[in-house]
């Protein structure tokens, strides 16, 4: 008898250690790109309109960022929700980077940061302009 409850034991301690192993983590991650995505709501209203040169230069360089900020990969995956979510933010942040940038300089180079980043500072020191879109 305690031969059996020694064995039970140890093959709960063993599942509950691999459920841990596995879907902890999983977990975890999902609660970080929660926040993530959170913090990429909060990057949009920040720097997608852009009134000042200075302005253009902060939002090329998110551009850049936020393409690379916890993309999930190999080690930092999470639910296939959290994940759908984080890359629907991702999107919609990037387009309004871009639509700011076009609507303020004119320029069309979709989501291409290093264009926007020369295009920067190619113009940066030029006279303030109004946003192209102003009335």
């Amino acid at each position: 008898m305690k031969r059996r409850t020694w064995i039970t034991g140890i093959l709960l301690v063993l599942a509950v250690s691999i459920v841990a192993v596995t879907w902890l983590p999983r977990c975890m991650v999902s609660i970080h790109q929660q926040n993530v995505s959170l913090e990429l709501i909060q990057w949009r209203e920040e720097h997608g309109v852009v009134t000042t040169w200075r302005e253009a230069g902060q939002t090329a360089g998110m551009l850049e960022y936020i393409q690379n900020y916890y993309v999930p990969s190999g080690g930092y995956r999470g639910t296939r929700g959290s994940e759908q979510r984080l890359e629907e933010e991702r999107a919609k942040t990037s387009k309004a980077f871009v639509a700011g940038l076009q609507r303020f300089t004119g320029e069309d180079f979709g989501t291409d940061s290093e264009q926007w980043r020369e295009y920067v500072r190619a113009h940066k020191n030029d006279e303030p302009r109004e946003s192209a879109s102003a009335p």
